[in-house]
């Protein structure tokens, strides 16, 4: 139960009661009338804001491999994490169509071949970890927005995917102790002083 200094009005109310709130998908796809937001991106992002000065630092399950996405998606999921206000976690998932469900439904109709095995016991975390998206959503919690934004930026240029690719498991390998400077040193001399002054 949320105490009532936490409590914001209606329509926010809902985002704190102990439902799910999908945050993939950021914009609602007219060809995809299945696929419908739970709430809507500024009601999550406020959400996000209220948790923030109470002092409350949420979990966030984000379904990081959606094969109902296109890359349009996934990156106004990366926009929408980069809006909330931190400090928060995330847990990261992978869509699974089971058996017998609308979704599995959905995925024959439009013919698309399930990346998650349901079967799997691991099926949740049947995501890619060299997925650019899956790296950049992972650094997020405790990386600069503003470098964030300029990976999302420039996810074109094999130098900055290189810098992202070692800082993600710099971030994930607690004993790797290589910095984001020294890696894009490493990249190229553009990618070191573009970086280092986006960190300013």
């Amino acid at each position: 139960r949320v105490p009532q200094t936490v409590r914001p009005d209606p329509p926010y109310l809902g985002i704190f009661q102990r439902k799910p709130v999908r945050l993939p998908s950021a914009r609602r796809r007219q060809d995809d009338p299945e696929v419908v937001l739970l709430r809507t991106v500024e009601a999550i992002v406020q959400a996000s804001s209220i948790l923030s000065k109470n002092g409350i630092h949420p979990l966030y399950d984000i379904i990081i491999r959606n094969d109902l996405e296109d890359d349009s998606d996934r990156k106004k999921t990366i926009e929408l994490l980069l809006d909330l206000e931190k400090p928060f976690a995330l847990n990261f998932f992978s869509l699974t169509p089971f058996p017998r469900t609308e979704l599995e439904q959905i995925y024959k109709q439009k013919g698309v071949v399930p990346q998650a095995n349901p079967y799997d016991k691991k099926c949740y975390s049947n995501y890619d970890e060299k997925d650019f998206y899956f790296q950049l959503a992972y650094i997020i919690p405790s990386t600069s927005n503003n470098i964030c934004r300029y990976f999302l930026e420039h996810s074109n240029e094999p130098s900055v995917l290189r810098v992202l690719d070692g800082y993600y498991n710099a971030i994930k390998d607690t004993k790797n102790k290589v910095t984001l400077a020294q890696l894009t040193i490493q990249a190229n001399p553009k990618t070191h002083h573009a970086i280092m002054e986006t960190k300013r």
